[in-house]
């Protein structure tokens, strides 16, 4: 069986952005035999993608299941579809549209997706001059399956690898939210976003003024801050939550390193939440290669002596200098895996600052050269 899987049109909205980043799963007797790329923030994505999968039995239907991809979190079902091999021509593409549905909510339109099936027979002579290239296409599906792992390991990683301050939240409480329960009450809690990161407070049962007092903590990745995205849902024991509000915080707007008290409304109706926010930022930093050592550029020493010269002395007088680190390599380093391998990666942290390096895959004598300035 040859699938092409084209696009998809009107998928569901799973995040609060009023997008998703949708990806596709295939299962043949509850096996998972393909996974594709993910298409970020997108309800029409276009995957163009292949794959050959060799079928034991026609009345087994492959099952097809669309999730939206969540850093850190479990990922949202988007639907899911059933092609019934049996109704395939075969020796012959067919274009195909699954109408995309979710069991438990059978009436939500979720969208579709477009593919092309070619069903081959084992016998015809097309499939025997194939046997030996199935064989290689299954040998490396795997590879790719496990070149796809490490390339999205790898983009978490490079998501991940440096921060420059810390945000610290105090979720206190809300006042006057809207009711969402024939009772004229709601379950409420919230729900924080910025960037890749998320926060879920926990569920403060019956009532319209809810007490949190919950701090935590999210990572700047952006030296202006970025938008911290709040949204307000009553919980539903046995169905979908109730979307009470939303409201925005745009973390460029605050000073830092100050505790600043703000009553933010909900955008979409009544209602107020009270928070504490403070920016803890900190100086520019960088991660360059060996082989381009910042330090070593003389312009770059230039612009040192100027911004740390006598006249700059009492400019900022928190920024005394600056440091550079070189992660060369490490060695003899425990085998982690059940390989007998390890896939090591070196994190600094000073301060508020968080740098990371890359990645390097089965390894326990890793090589870096990495320069942190």
């Amino acid at each position: 069986l040859e699938i092409e899987l084209k696009r998809g049109h009107n998928l569901a909205i799973r995040d609060r952005g009023g997008s998703s980043d949708p990806y596709v799963k295939f299962k043949l007797a509850g096996k998972e035999v393909f996974r594709s790329k993910i298409i970020h923030k997108n309800l029409n994505p276009v995957w163009d993608e292949k794959t050959t999968l060799v079928v034991d039995s026609l009345s087994e239907p492959l099952y097809v299941k669309v999730f939206d991809y969540d850093f850190g979190l479990q990922d949202d079902f988007m639907g899911s579809a059933f092609l019934y091999l049996e109704s395939l021509e075969q020796q012959r593409t067919i274009p195909v549209t699954l109408v995309l549905k979710d069991p438990l909510l059978p009436n939500e339109d979720l969208g579709s997706l477009e593919l092309a099936a070619t069903l081959t027979p084992k016998s015809s002579p097309i499939e025997e001059q194939r046997d030996t290239a199935t064989m290689l296409l299954r040998r490396s599906w795997k590879r790719s399956q496990k070149q796809q792992q490490s390339m999205r390991l790898t983009e978490v990683h490079r998501k991940s690898q440096l921060w420059r301050g810390i945000v610290s939240i105090t979720l206190i409480e809300g006042r006057n939210l809207t009711p969402m329960d024939p009772n004229g009450l709601s379950d409420p809690y919230a729900k924080f976003r910025l960037g890749p990161q998320k926060y879920k407070s926990k569920t403060v049962p019956k009532t319209l003024s809810p007490q949190w007092r919950e701090q935590f903590d999210l990572h700047l990745y952006e030296e202006t801050g970025g938008v911290l995205d709040i949204t307000v849902w009553d919980k539903d024991t046995g169905r979908r939550d109730d979307f009470i509000g939303r409201c925005q915080l745009d973390l460029s707007t605050l000073t830092k390193e100050k505790t600043h008290r703000l009553e933010l409304p909900l955008e979409e109706c009544r209602g107020v939440l009270v928070l504490l926010v403070t920016l803890t930022a900190s100086a520019a930093v960088s991660i360059a290669d060996l082989s381009l050592t910042p330090l070593e550029d003389p312009e770059e020493r230039r612009e040192i002596l100027r911004r740390y010269g006598l006249k700059k002395s009492f400019f900022n007088l928190k920024d005394v200098g600056i440091v550079q680190v070189k992660v060369l390599r490490a060695e003899g380093l425990m085998a982690a895996d059940v390989t007998g391998k390890s896939d090591p990666f070196c994190v600094l942290e000073l301060n508020n600052d968080r740098l990371q390096t890359h990645t390097i895959y089965k390894n326990l004598s890793p090589e870096w050269n990495k320069v942190f300035t």
